[in-house]
């Protein structure tokens, strides 16, 4: 998270973020460190975003989008300025992320929302894209036919919307700022030359005090830390589950052969093959543990669904890993336990048998 910032780039686009608010010089903050970032990186990229404080989140988030979107994401005070982007800047990080750059008219602005998260980019664009237009500033102007989530924009204080604007919208032909906007942050992005990992913990290390800072590593640390908590406390809730199901299904399928054993002894003394017996001993103890772990994977199957669109707007994790470890290590335990279960059930009625 970038501190009070607004906007930051992707932390898996690049190594290293840093930003000031609108009142500190990022490029002054650095130096002041004695910082020289020619020793960090041999291509860095400082934009600055804008805000007018006439242009509220509220041109923007309408009431169906609010209304679709409230109960599932953060949405800040609607009466706070929208975040603005010049194309130029925009294009830029487009740029530096290999990506096509986009072109706008004069009078067409682009909303950009974070990719990570489909849903809202989905009603963003279901609301705006092929729409009359949108009102900023007393002017209408065209909405560019796509949700920009090309770049990653973590806008914590502004629900991550942002709009991209117009060069023109921002300053004037001599460069001076157009009545109303007034600088709201300075970003500067780059990747980290050599050791990266050890560069990005120095750079930490140096300038940390003095700018809001956020690295690929402390996302990974961070990241790894949440996850090995939630993992260990899903792990061992499951597990306990998974062997307390199991030991009831296994006593309860043995009480059910032991009651029923005399029945499968005159089968035997029928002539009843032993394999058709031993078929019919699986086959019941498949149905007892088949039928509860299917409601279990359809349960499974809808809340990985829902947890994935909650996971989604935090970020792009990749739980499928996870997942299908977790998935192969309940069927090994939930599978010892039903070949063990067969296994006992079918010594029962041979050791029944002998003793006849």
């Amino acid at each position: 998270m970038c501190g009070n910032g607004y906007i930051c780039e992707a932390p898996d686009s690049f190594d290293t973020i840093a930003t000031t608010s609108s009142d500190t010089s990022l490029s002054d903050a650095i130096a002041s460190t004695g910082v020289d970032l020619a020793d960090y990186t041999d291509s860095d990229l400082q934009i600055t975003t804008y805000q007018n404080s006439t242009i509220q989140q509220s041109a923007l988030i309408t009431d169906d989008v609010y209304n679709a979107l409230h109960k599932n994401f953060y949405i800040s005070d609607l009466a706070q300025p929208v975040v603005l982007i010049s194309l130029t800047d925009y294009n830029d990080l487009l740029k530096k992320n290999d990506l096509d750059t986009i072109s706008l008219d004069d009078k067409e602005v682009a909303i950009a929302y974070s990719r990570y998260s489909e849903t809202a980019s989905k009603v963003l664009a279901d609301t705006w894209i092929g729409k009359d237009g949108i009102q900023l500033g007393g002017e209408s102007y065209a909405i560019y036919p796509k949700i920009m989530d090309d770049t990653i924009f973590m806008n914590y204080e502004a629900s991550n919307f942002a709009l991209v604007v117009p060069d023109s919208f921002l300053k004037t032909a001599d460069g001076s700022l157009q009545t109303g906007i007034t600088p709201s942050q300075d970003i500067l992005v780059f990747d980290c030359i050599g050791d990266s990992s050890t560069l990005q913990d120095s750079f930490t290390e140096k300038v940390g005090d003095n700018v809001a800072l956020i690295t690929a590593n402390s996302v990974r640390a961070s990241y790894a830390g949440s996850t090995a908590i939630l993992s260990y406390v899903g792990i061992y809730l499951g597990l306990i589950f998974v062997l307390t199901s199991a030991a009831v299904l296994s006593l309860q399928q043995m009480s059910e052969i032991s009651d029923n054993r005399q029945r499968y002894l005159v089968l035997k003394k029928v002539g009843t093959d032993p394999r058709m017996i031993n078929g019919a001993i699986f086959r019941q103890t498949a149905i007892y543990f088949l039928l509860p772990l299917s409601l279990a994977v359809i349960h499974s199957v809808v809340g990985l669904k829902v947890a994935n669109e909650a996971i989604a707007t935090l970020g792009g994790i990749n739980v499928a890993q996870n997942v299908v470890i977790t998935a192969i290590l309940i069927l090994l335990i939930y599978g010892t336990y039903f070949l063990a279960t067969y296994s006992s059930c079918k010594q029962m009625i041979i050791r029944e048998g002998k003793s006849e």
